[in-house]
């Protein structure tokens, strides 16, 4: 019984050990194409959308210096409106902009120095 549970936890694992090849990206994001308002069609349970009931949407516009205002908003059960903003920007890679990710910020802006605010999307 040990040999075939053994042989099993291998088997498992060894489909964990494999990479995945990297996602190819758009090469170059128009922002102001970008910009507008997006609708939520479906979504997986999320801690931060947990009491977000229905007309959950995103608008997002260009602002001075190749930034964006990210205003997220939804209904919430009681009927209540919940909304969060957030600032965008293009990611950065070691030696320019990279025009194909947005990086987004919910923290408050002196915290902008820190990484880890800062969400790749």
């Amino acid at each position: 019984m040990k040999t075939i549970f053994y042989i099993a936890t291998v088997a498992a694992l060894a489909g964990c050990a494999s990479s995945n090849p990297s996602l190819q990206t758009q090469s170059n994001v128009d922002l102001n194409k970008y910009a507008g308002t997006w609708y939520e069609q479906a979504r997986l349970p999320n801690s931060f959308q947990r009491d977000c009931a229905s007309d959950v949407r995103a608008d997002y516009s260009v602002q001075p210096g190749n930034t964006i205002k990210v205003v997220n908003q939804c209904k919430q059960k009681d009927g209540s409106e919940k909304t969060a903003q957030a600032e965008g920007r293009l990611a950065a890679n070691d030696t320019a902009p990279d025009f194909s990710k947005l990086q987004v910020r919910f923290a408050p802006k002196w915290m902008s120095w820190l990484p880890m605010v800062w969400g790749d999307y």
